[in-house]
């Protein structure tokens, strides 16, 4: 009978997760975020017309995130076209380790748009909170370049949109689950890259 209570007590917190998660991407489902991902959308083809490098960066879950659409930008998302130009300022773990280490961790994102300095780049910048102090240094960085900002956050917002030229907000404050959402938005704005590639 014990077996059997906990059985059917995990199954409920599995069945509440899963209606947490629906109802954000329910909540999220708004025409202003869908007139967002459009605006993204065409600023990032255009930073690839001009020539300019996409840089991501984020921290943790939002690192991966990082690597993950480096991956289906490089690579392909559905199907072979030319490579994207990106940098996932997160990759190098040698770097970050050692100017987290000899220097400042608040700053291994900055550090990086330093040399990624032209204006023709776009960064996009992912944190669930909206105030990791690296993403903020390296908002700041790229605004003093005059490179254009998206921030991807969540329901907290934070400081990084005081920052961004434009933002997505997921309506959530649960971390796990506004990844999950951030993860469907660039899902949706990878495809639409391809797209756009694939139709030139």
């Amino acid at each position: 009978m014990k077996v059997n209570f906990v059985k059917k007590k995990n199954i409920e917190k599995i069945i509440n997760y899963f209606e947490k998660s629906k109802q954000i991407i329910i909540d999220s489902q708004t025409n202003e975020l869908y007139e967002k991902i459009l605006n993204i959308t065409e600023i990032v083809i255009d930073t690839i017309e001009a020539n300019g490098m996409i840089l991501v960066c984020g921290n943790g879950g939002s690192a991966s995130d990082c690597s993950h659409i480096f991956s289906e930008l490089m690579g392909k998302f559905y199907h072979i076209r030319k490579p994207v130009k990106i940098v996932d300022l997160t990759s190098s773990s040698s770097f970050l380790t050692a100017w987290s280490n000899d220097v400042e961790f608040n700053f291994v994102f900055s550090r990086q748009l330093e040399a990624f300095n032209d204006s023709k780049n776009i960064l996009i910048a992912i944190s669930t909170s909206g105030e990791s102090k690296n993403i903020l240094n390296a908002l700041q960085t790229a605004k003093k370049y005059k490179i254009k900002t998206i921030a991807l956050t969540g329901g907290c917002k934070g400081k990084m949109l005081d920052y961004s030229d434009l933002s997505l907000e997921v309506p959530s404050k649960n971390t796990p689950i506004i990844q999950q959402v951030h993860l469907i938005i660039y899902h949706v704005i990878c495809a639409l890259i391809e797209e756009r590639l694939l139709d030139e």
